[in-house]
């Protein structure tokens, strides 16, 4: 077992997850979710924090919320992108900032998925599960654009079933 697995659901192994929120109570509800669907979490509550633990560990996938303490989240994942080691590393936002502008920042910066608070638990999963499935599946990211303009959701507003706004 590397670092990204851990006993998931059934004693299988699951991707590690990266949360990182300033706000504790989000951090708790995104991790115990993302545990109950078999995955291994760790949290963060700085974008510096987030920044190091994402380069220490390497985790499968990052949860950054963007108005953070000290580096914000828009600045976490031009940094992790534009690393050659992390540039694939699939970065969902997920944060209350629901600005049309927001949202094409963190797309142009390199985020794979924007989703706003408050989110749906069961869209976040699949999301989650929907990123790192297709980095398993070892499809080029070029691909995996493609794929989305294809399906019209790049770049579009994607209502969720309890979300207000949700994107991806």
């Amino acid at each position: 077992m590397n670092e990204r697995e851990t006993s998931g659901v059934l004693g299988q192994p699951g991707p590690l997850v990266l949360v990182v929120d300033d706000e504790e109570d989000i951090r708790f509800v995104i991790k115990a979710r993302l545990e109950a669907a078999g995955f291994r979490v760790v949290t963060a509550a700085t974008g510096l924090e987030g920044l190091t633990q994402a380069r220490r560990l390497r985790p499968g996938l990052v949860l950054l919320d963007l108005m953070l303490p000290g580096i914000d989240g828009f600045s976490v994942c031009a940094m992790l992108k534009r690393d050659r080691q992390f540039s694939k590393m699939p970065v969902i936002i997920l944060s209350a900032r629901s600005q049309d502008k927001d949202f094409e920042t963190g797309i142009s910066l390199g985020a794979d998925a924007y989703l706003t608070k408050p989110f749906s638990g069961p869209e976040l999963i699949g999301k989650v599960r929907e990123l790192l499935s297709a980095r398993e599946d070892g499809r080029p990211e070029d691909s995996l654009e493609n794929e989305r303009e294809a399906s019209g959701v790049l770049g579009q507003k994607v209502p969720a079933a309890d979300t207000p706004r949700a994107r991806s």
